[in-house]
């Protein structure tokens, strides 16, 4: 008897027939997700209460752990699609603003969980690159992003080095236009997106990803 070994991607395929039109599929590669859950870092595992520091796709966790092709190659760590909100693992943040002063603070344990690291799923091994990330709180969407975070006077986007099949994702602070720690807080109403405050955020993690290419 073979022993088939099957590359677990989830595929979704999507075709329009009128005018002929087809859409690429979008392929899913699962990964685990481990926090450093280093000294001094503002955004952390649950591993104070669960003793675990790895997210998994799937199982017990209840999550979307992984990279989607489309629309941007991008790092998911979120509930599935369909699923509860409500899961059994959390991420916590722990927030002091920079400015202003009166913005948010405290610490947070998510459990709607919803993080998001742009487009490093196609970054060849052995190079690096900053990007954006976003991470979902109760307070809003804490976004590493230029779009946001004023770089002539703030370090913003974080550092992603990946080695083989495995990235390192780092958010340190850093000199501006960065990379660097400083997220801004957005929260959004009425489909209009507002700025609430900045706040350095550093953390960082590593993904594994067997099976991508």
């Amino acid at each position: 008897m073979k022993t088939f070994r099957f590359v677990l991607a989830l595929a979704s395929f999507l075709v329009i027939a009128t005018g002929g039109i087809r859409v690429a599929a979008n392929t899913f590669y699962p990964a685990t997700v481990t926090f450093s859950d280093r000294a001094g870092d503002s955004i952390t595992s649950d591993y104070l209460t669960t003793g675990k520091h790895t997210y998994v796709n799937g199982g017990t966790d209840k999550l979307e752990c992984g990279f989607w092709v489309l629309p941007n190659n991008d790092l998911v760590l979120r509930a599935p699609a369909g699923g509860t909100s409500k899961l059994p693992r959390f991420l916590a943040s722990s927030l002091t603003p920079i400015e202003p002063p009166n913005a948010p603070a405290g610490s947070v344990q998510q459990r709607d969980i919803f993080m998001n690291i742009r487009d490093i799923l196609t970054l060849p091994a052995g190079t690096a690159k900053t990007t954006m990330a976003i991470f979902g709180t109760a307070f809003g969407d804490l976004k590493l992003t230029p779009h946001w975070v004023d770089t002539s006077t703030y370090a913003t986007e974080v550092y992603v080095y990946r080695t083989g099949n495995t990235w390192t994702v780092t958010a340190d602070p850093g000199t501006p236009p960065g990379p660097g720690d400083v997220a801004a807080l957005t929260t959004t109403k009425k489909n209009v997106e507002t700025l609430v405050g900045l706040y350095h955020t550093p953390f960082q993690l590593t993904v594994d990803c067997p099976t991508c290419p």
